[in-house]
């Protein structure tokens, strides 16, 4: 990949550059048409694995950062988050049947009406 960067006109190629968390890298520089912006990416010098990208805009004494991001870490996904996911697997069936159960339920009645005391007329004592 770097030697592909190489060959490509208006990229500048630093051989030693460290990134901010004190890694030693190989640094590409990208500068815009005037001069005043440059965009920068350090790259792993064995495995080409990006480890920072800068940009920056020229001021009177020097450049002046106002993106800067670290790379400290990297994965594997088992897919792409556009992709849906694969079919779920079938369940088994249980060895037992747990659902329906027969159940019994048993309402028990008294023979006798409830009796409910009559309201007392108003005055009334007890």
């Amino acid at each position: 990949m770097v030697a592909v960067l190489a060959d490509v006109n208006g990229l500048s190629y630093y051989p030693r550059v460290v990134d901010r968390a004190d890694r030693r890298g190989i640094g590409v520089a990208a500068t815009g048409a005037e001069g005043t912006s440059r965009d920068l990416l350090i790259l792993h010098p064995h495995t080409g694995e990006v480890l920072a990208y800068e940009a920056a805009h020229a001021t009177g004494s020097g450049w002046q950062v106002a993106t800067y991001v670290l790379f400290l870490g990297h994965g594997h996904a088992a897919r792409r988050w556009w992709e849906p996911p694969s079919p779920a697997r079938p369940v088994p069936p249980l060895q037992r049947r747990l659902y329906p159960r027969p159940q019994q339920h048993w309402l028990q009645t008294s023979t006798q009406p409830c009796e409910i005391p009559p309201y007392p007329k108003p005055g009334a004592r007890r």
